[in-house]
C-alpha cells in the first residue's frame, strides 16, 4: 500500500535532481544587481592570516559546548541562560 510517508519520500527524491541542477547552473542565489560598493570591493583576502585550531583547542571547545548544553538542560521552562 502506498502511504503518505512513502509518497513524501519519493517526492523528495524526485525533487532533488532538479534542485541540484538549478544550483549548478547558478539559479540558486540571485546575483548582485549592480557593482559592489567601494568599501566591499576594497576588501582583500585574509586567508594567509588564518591559523588552524590545535587539537587541544578543539577538545576544549567541545567540552565547553557540552557544559553549556548540560546547563541548558538543567534550566526549567521560562528560565533564561545568558552566556557571557
Amino acid at each position: 500500500m502506498f502511504n503518505r510517508r512513502a509518497f513524501l519520500s519519493l517526492a523528495g527524491l524526485a525533487a532533488f535532481p532538479s534542485i541540484r541542477l538549478s544550483a549548478q547552473r547558478g539559479g540558486g542565489a540571485a546575483a548582485p544587481a549592480g557593482p559592489l560598493p567601494p568599501s566591499i570591493a576594497a576588501l582583500t583576502s585574509m586567508r594567509d592570516q588564518a591559523k588552524p585550531i590545535t587539537a587541544e583547542e578543539r577538545r576544549g571547545r567541545i567540552e565547553r559546548a557540552r557544559r553549556l548544553m548540560g546547563d541548558m538542560a538543567a534550566l526549567g521552562k521560562g528560565e533564561m541562560l545568558i552566556i557571557a
